[in-house]
């Protein structure tokens, strides 16, 4: 598919779910713009959420946790600035994905 334009959001993709064996549990990581990595290098996934993932699976290179980066850029934690505020979608981001047994809010 040829490019016309490069952006660095994602615009219309909220969710991507994949069969995992039941041993691999996953961490949310719910937050604003430093979970979510505004202003970190685009496509170079070097994200903090990024560098978790890396060292909870560092161990022989077995996947053992998957981590979900819920992180918006904007997103207030008790206050709606851009989108709803952190607890108002703790139990969809947080709490109701598959798999999730620890969550990290920044």
């Amino acid at each position: 598919m040829p490019v016309a334009a490069t952006a660095t959001s994602r615009f219309v993709l909220a969710d991507v779910e994949v069969p995992a064996a039941k041993k691999i549990g996953a961490v949310v990581t719910l937050g604003d713009s430093i979970t979510d990595g505004y202003c970190s290098t685009v496509d170079a996934n070097h994200r903090w959420p990024d560098y978790l993932s890396l060292r909870l699976n560092a161990k022989n290179g077995n996947t053992r946790m998957a981590v979900l980066n819920q992180g918006i850029s904007g997103n207030r934690l008790l206050h709606d600035i851009f989108g709803p505020n952190s607890l108002a979608r703790y139990d969809r981001d947080a709490l109701t994905q598959a798999g999730v047994t620890h969550i990290i809010v920044l």
